[in-house]
């Protein structure tokens, strides 16, 4: 993990890897609306290349169906 950081009721981190033997970088989000997790628990992901940064993959904002993410 490059770096993580968390803020009220979001965290953001930063993780680096390989797709397909290619250097890539990961960039999550998570956002926490309360609990039991339902309506409103968020998460995205964003990959770009380490070398340029070109776009490889992005998730979009994704509400949860099921479970809770808890942040903080």
């Amino acid at each position: 993990m490059r770096w993580l950081v968390v803020a009220g009721d979001r965290a953001v981190f930063e993780v680096t890897g390989q797709i397909g033997g290619v250097p890539a970088v990961l960039r999550g989000t998570a956002a926490d609306a309360g609990n039991p997790g339902r309506d409103g628990d968020t998460f995205s992901v964003r990959i770009t290349a380490a070398a340029g940064g070109s776009l490889l993959y992005e998730s979009g904002q994704v509400e949860l169906d099921n479970g809770n993410l808890n942040v903080g």
